[in-house]
């Protein structure tokens, strides 16, 4: 059986594309996708999955019971580990976190598995970015992007970042003289 590879998306500031990354890779890959961000901004809410008409966070109650999370399915979308807006205050630490998506990934069979992190910097975030393979940074072409970019970078040297340009501008199209 081979490891399965874990891509974490991340990156220091929010809106930059994390979610539509993590969400189309995951459906590409045919993975599971592991919401980390309790927003209601996230890949759960684009997925269709309402945490407000559910009884507890599938994230949540895994992490207590010891279990894996069930992988919740649906016509042409990847399977889903729905975020919850309890995790915020709830989420483990990174070595936890890191231990738990590595042990999951490797009980679901899956060859990959993505995990989505919200903006900035978190417990769970920093153990999903530890447990990666692969990290993709999706970064706009832009001043305060590319500085929290920069600084990203600087911290985490010894990480597998990969760097994808997202959201560039249109170049306008050249006048004709």
């Amino acid at each position: 059986m081979t490891v399965p590879k874990i891509i974490t998306i991340a990156a220091r500031k929010g809106g930059v594309g994390k979610t539509t990354i993590a969400y189309e890779l995951a459906y590409v890959l045919g993975a599971p996708l592991v919401d980390l961000e309790f927003s209601n901004g996230s890949a759960t809410r684009a997925w269709g999955y309402r945490h407000e008409s559910r009884v507890g966070s599938p994230l949540l109650d895994a992490i207590e019971s010891g279990e894996a999370p069930r992988l919740i399915n649906g016509a042409k979308k990847p399977p889903l580990v729905p975020g919850h807006p309890d995790f915020e205050a709830n989420q483990p630490d990174p070595e936890m976190m890191r231990d738990l998506l590595i042990e999951w990934a490797e009980q679901w069979g899956s060859e990959s598995v993505v995990v989505d992190i919200p903006g900035g910097a978190t417990p769970a975030g920093y153990g999903a970015i530890a447990a990666a393979s692969t990290v993709l940074v999706p970064s706009p072409l832009a001043t305060k992007e590319l500085n929290a970019l920069e600084e990203m970078i600087r911290d985490m040297a010894d990480y597998p970042l990969v760097v994808v340009p997202n959201m560039i501008p249109r170049v306008p199209r050249a006048v004709e003289i």
